[in-house]
């Protein structure tokens, strides 16, 4: 019986290396209701992750993680769309702001 457990759920570390995601992740995404679980000796234990899910929405799961392949090989992040946060507009302005002045007493 635990060998059929154990090939049709995951456990949260399991499905962690499985899909990049952190066991933090994956627990948020489970109190979310995100991702289906089954706890086999009922609340208070440990929770597994169906199999079925992890084939079904592989391309879904972890959607922030946008790699790319340069062609030297090397990994890298897509930008990501969406509003650019509050620290990084200060950072940036600074940066101009900076960048202004010197360019002035040239």
């Amino acid at each position: 019986m635990t060998d059929t457990i154990q090939k049709t759920y995951l456990s949260i570390e399991e499905f962690s290396e499985r899909t990049g995601l952190s066991p933090s992740t994956i627990r948020r995404r489970i109190a979310d209701g995100k991702i289906p679980i089954w706890q086999p000796g009922g609340t208070g234990t440990r929770l597994l992750i169906p199999i079925d899910f992890l084939i079904r929405e592989s391309s879904q799961i972890n959607p922030e993680s946008r790699e790319t392949t340069a062609s030297d090989g090397r990994k890298s992040r897509e930008k990501l769309a969406g509003p650019m946060a509050n620290w990084r507009k200060k950072q940036t302005k600074s940066k101009q702001k900076f960048r202004g002045t010197k360019g002035d007493e040239t």
